[in-house]
């Protein structure tokens, strides 16, 4: 009974190290890939975020509204979205981005087997670095329209606090200005 525990103790070690070495097997291409993934990420996360995202991506990779619900409805974050863009825009050449492109990365993605982005790039001869750029400048697009939008929302939010009705104007005190006034001799 001792053994046979111990067996399932050093194969869960296993295993975990297993996972934790795969992942820092990454090559410095899939790290940048992760981080810029991440923070495309993060900048759709916030409050007007998720909309300037999607705009930056239909701009930077001309894909439809239609592509990008496909991909969402299959749980997949906006930084993996421009990695499977920017893999099919590698892939199609001249025609860019197509739905059998994205198809098939996909299918490489989810597997079986289930393939890492440097997997599926290196298994096409396709470049990461490229997808790193591309999602790089949709995250800077991203980050400072949305910048743009919160100091032109704080800017009015201002504005209408000076004009907020109810509020009463100075009033000019009488004889101001004047000398002299007010007492006799």
């Amino acid at each position: 009974m001792k053994r046979m525990l111990l067996m399932v103790l050093l194969g869960l070690l296993f295993v975990a190290f297993g996972a934790t070495a795969a992942r820092a097997g990454l090559s410095n291409e899939e790290k940048k890939l992760q981080s810029e993934a991440s923070a495309l990420n993060k900048e759709a996360s916030q409050p007007q975020g998720e909309k300037v995202v999607v705009q930056k991506l239909k701009q930077e990779f001309n894909v439809t509204d239609a592509q990008i619900t496909s991909l969402r409805d299959q749980k997949m974050g906006y930084g993996e979205m421009a990695i499977v863009f920017s893999l099919s825009k590698q892939l199609g050449g001249t025609n860019g981005i197509t739905q059998q492109n994205i198809d098939a990365i996909m299918a490489k993605r989810l597997g079986p087997p289930v393939m890492g982005w440097g997997q599926i790039a290196k298994s096409y001869n396709l470049k990461l670095g490229a997808a790193v750029s591309q999602i790089k400048k949709v995250k800077t697009a991203a980050g400072k329209e949305i910048k743009h939008q919160e100091r032109t929302e704080h800017k009015t939010m201002r504005e209408d606090r000076r004009e907020r009705p109810g509020k009463p104007d100075k009033m000019e005190r009488s004889g101001a200005g004047q000398h002299g006034g007010g007492h006799a001799r």
